[in-house]
């Protein structure tokens, strides 16, 4: 409360046993007024501090403490002091500043988010009450339960699109031949690729805060990673070179692509990926709005934005994995090498480790090893 009024909070940790009166009468008024200027802290301070004196080397506490601290800092309502303490909560915490501001956006957007589901139930809670349903079996607003979701995906099928909806002419022999997606075992990442790709070309142009695009926030965080899929190589490589000009692709600039006659079947599959990440995978049935019951989307700012965040996750921290699996096999054969040589792999290996877990602590998943 203190912290959303804008008032400047310091905390003082006085010796054990005193409390501010004893302690007074023991040193006396000057006293006590030098102590509290040289030994009080800014509560920001003060808390990241104390996390990381109880975290020590644990990069999960620390992954913890950073998420507590930066969930303090969005209660404060001016953002200089925001983009500040920021600053020194990296420094506290060895980390860099854009992962410190990064959290502190999504826990924004979440808060953001849960307000205005309150404000929506409590809407449909007033309305619920003057209209006085008198069916006993008349579903209650509010979130629909995991069994009701689970039912409804349950009822739904997803069927393979037609071209002619889209304004591309069925392939005749003077056209290139389309290029089937391939079928062979998938690699984990290649299915986040894709979806990384899929939020692109959905709602690339679509801004998660004022001025900052989704195509711009993904492109950012994934400046020096390629992606090992292919079509989904091309795809991200293209939004770059459409972004360094300027531009954002949208689908239809996947779907009217003109081929060149070398490009022909690259375009025709880049195509083909184009309606198949766009086209709706679920429909929702309209009983569920007939009985009030929101089913949250995707669509909605706070969601997009934390589905674009987690994505970008789980790429890394698979890049980070698949890293210490070769590391891990070089360990292995380097044992009659120079120990300098052992030295240097374990130490890479340690660091791809501490993100592995620091990316765990933020997805909240638990990894072993």
């Amino acid at each position: 409360m203190v912290l959303e009024e804008g008032l400047n909070l310091r905390l003082l940790l006085l010796p054990d046993g005193e409390d501010p009166d004893s302690y007074v009468h023991k040193v006396g008024a000057d006293a006590f007024k030098t102590y509290i200027k040289e030994h009080s802290q800014d509560f920001i301070d003060f808390k990241a501090s104390r996390w990381l004196t109880e975290a020590g080397d644990n990069p999960l506490k620390r992954a913890e403490g950073i998420s507590d601290v930066c969930a303090s800092i969005t209660r404060i309502p001016d953002p200089l002091k925001r983009q500040t303490l920021s600053q020194r909560v990296a420094q506290v915490f060895h980390v860099s500043e854009q992962s410190v501001i990064s959290e502190i956006n999504r826990l924004l957007r979440k808060q953001q988010e849960q307000s205005k589901k309150d404000s929506e139930r409590q809407q449909r809670s007033s309305g619920a009450g003057r209209s006085q349903p008198s069916s006993s079996n008349t579903l209650s607003a509010g979130e629909p339960s995991v069994d009701d979701i689970n039912s409804l995906l349950d009822g739904l099928s997803v069927e393979s699109p037609d071209l002619s909806d889209f304004g591309i002419p069925a392939p005749t022999t003077s056209q290139p031949a389309p290029v089937e997606r391939i079928k062979a075992v998938r690699t984990p990442i290649s299915y986040q690729e894709e979806e990384c790709v899929r939020l692109l070309m959905n709602y690339g142009a679509r801004e998660l805060e004022p001025g900052i695009t989704l195509c711009q926030y993904v492109l950012s965080e994934l400046h020096d990673i390629e992606f090992q899929t292919t079509p989904y190589d091309l795809i991200l490589t293209l939004f770059r070179e459409a972004y360094s000009r300027g531009d954002i692709l949208t689908t239809n600039d996947f779907l009217n692509r003109e081929s060149g006659r070398s490009e022909g079947n690259r375009d025709v599959e880049l195509q083909q990926q184009a309606i198949h990440l766009t086209n709706p995978r679920y429909e929702i049935s309209d009983g569920w709005g007939k009985h009030e019951i929101l089913v949250p989307s995707e669509q909605e700012i706070g969601i997009l934005a934390d589905a674009a965040y987690r994505n970008i996750l789980r790429i890394k921290k698979m890049l980070a994995e698949q890293r210490m699996t070769v590391l891990q096999q070089l360990l292995r054969e380097s044992r009659n090498k120079a120990p300098e040589e052992a030295d240097q792999l374990l130490t890479e290996f340690m660091h791809f480790k501490r993100i592995d877990m620091e990316i765990s602590g933020l997805l909240g998943t638990v990894i072993s090893g």
